[in-house]
Order: C-alpha cells, then structure tokens, then sequence
C-alpha cells in the first residue's frame, strides 16, 4: 500500500491524539511484546485509567495498518449507543449492518470493553449478546483483535461471562501499569 494512503487509513482508524503513536514511542518491554506478537494473534491489554492502553493499540494498529491490514476501530460505549440507535422506529441501520464490519475486517481494535458497569456488576444482556457475537466470530474466523478495558479477565468473566473471558484468554494478556498520564498537575 502506498505511503499516503496508509497514512490515509491510520487517520481514518487512530484518533488524532494518538496519531503520533508507534511501537518505537513504547517502552522497551511493551515494544517487544507487542513487536513479538504473531500478527494473527489477539491482544487484551487492560490496567487503570490513563496508563496508556489506547496509546500502545494505536501504536500496533498503525503497525498494522503499514503492513497491509484494513482496521477499523470502536470504542465500546459507542458501538453500544449505535447499536441501540438501530432500535428507533426511523433507523437506518440494523445492528447486523453495525456489527458485520466489525466480525469481518482484517483486525478490529475494540476499546474500553466493561466500561459501561461498575466492578462486579454484570454488563446486561444486550451488552454481553453483542461483544460474544464479535468476538466469537472473529475467534472462529481466527481474526486478530485488539481490546482494551480496565478490568482484569477475572473480571471481564463477571462482568460479562466466562465464554469472553475464555475468548480474550486465548490471546495476549497485557496489564499495563503506571500512573495517569492524563493527571498532570498545574503549576
């Protein structure tokens, strides 16, 4: 692909504050796993608030996007608002139409899952129905996904259920710590 159309597609897939985010800007240990990774494996990378989760699958997904992938990316409040858009008497869009794009393209970046309840408490059963339904057709497909959130598989399983968490297990765990990047002190 040539170089301005894969710069075309990084700004379709990566946010603009993230448009600088390459594995060469990780630390050395995340650059290397993450370098290391088979491109067809998936990766689940969670920790707390702003320690930089959305920066290193934006560094990866940009990797991935430079050697040929189409990628597309959502965060997961937004794919549920726009599922439950499809619900209006006047809608558009179905939710297979929201959702096959996502079961189907070369590698899906999927950030922020879990994030629409509080730790231990259950993810309703819309929620739970559509995450299993793109991850489990993306893991029989063996299409590599990219996912972010902030609750360790344990409590992706309670959250959601044991089949996700089984899913997400059967790929690259990452627990990404440090401190808030984004609490930056005013002097």
């Amino acid at each position: 692909m040539p170089a301005e159309r894969q710069e075309e597609c990084v700004v379709a897939v990566v946010r603009e504050r993230f448009r600088h985010a390459t594995l060469e800007t990780l630390a050395d240990k995340l650059r290397i796993t993450l370098e290391g990774a088979p491109e067809t494996e998936s990766v689940y990378v969670w920790g707390t608030p702003g320690t930089g989760k959305t920066w290193a699958l934006a560094a990866l997904a940009r990797r991935r996007i430079e050697q040929g992938y189409r990628v597309i990316r959502e965060t997961w409040e937004r794919l549920c608002l726009r599922i439950r858009d499809t619900y209006k008497p006047n809608a558009r869009e179905s939710e297979w139409t929201i959702i096959e794009p996502l079961c189907e393209c070369d590698l899906l970046l999927l950030e922020d899952i879990g994030t629409t309840t509080s730790v231990g408490r259950q993810e309703t059963d819309f929620g739970l129905r559509t995450l299993l339904v793109i991850i489990d057709s993306r893991y029989e497909d063996c299409l590599p996904t990219l996912i972010s959130g902030n609750k360790p598989v344990e409590e992706i399983a309670k959250s959601f259920d044991a089949r996700i968490a089984s899913r997400l297990k059967q790929g690259l765990i990452i627990n990404k710590t440090g401190k808030d990047k984004r609490d930056v002190q005013l002097r």
